[in-house]
């Protein structure tokens, strides 16, 4: 079990990271394969226009719901089996497999770091405590830094990590 957990979460990041931003026919392929719903070509531009700056690949969230698409097909597996050492194993792994495998996938659709872009993130990701108008600094997502979208969003819109 450990072993295709594994094979699989190579593939969606393979294939995730080889699509173009707007998606390709074996992206959305695979997504069905694992009963997600892609992005219309509308939301998939939104993420592309508002969502953190990337090289190219499929969008964060549909990456996400794959991952825990595999996950919770792995996890109701899981459940149906004795436990003994590998599968103690097992959910040891699940347990942090879809953050795990997110930061994978943003580490290879981030943009290339260049001496331009060190200062602008560090311009970015200075926190502020107040601005002008006495409010607080905007949240981000703690896993691809996206800036909270809606007052009250706990999950990020972009990536499905949690805001903080």
């Amino acid at each position: 079990m450990l072993k295709w957990i594994e094979e699989q979460a190579a593939r969606v990041l393979d294939t995730a990271s080889a699509s173009p931003p707007l998606g390709d026919p074996s992206w959305d392929g695979l997504l069905r394969e694992y009963g997600v719903r892609p992005l219309s070509q509308e939301e998939r531009q939104q993420h592309v226009t508002e969502g953190p700056k990337r090289r190219g690949g499929a969008a964060p969230i549909e990456v996400r719901l794959a991952l825990q698409a595999i996950h919770d097909k792995a996890h109701a597996s899981w459940k149906q089996m004795d436990i003994d050492d590998d599968e103690r194993r097992l959910a040891q792994k699940l347990s942090s497999f879809v953050d795990e495998n997110m930061r994978a996938y943003l580490g290879r659709v981030a943009p290339a770091i260049t001496t331009a872009s060190i200062f602008a993130n560090a311009r970015a990701t200075t926190q502020v405590y107040a601005t002008a108008g006495g409010g607080l600094g905007q949240m981000k997502c703690a896993a691809c830094g996206a800036p909270r979208k809606n007052e009250g969003d706990l999950d990020c819109v972009y990536c499905g990590g949690k805001v903080s």
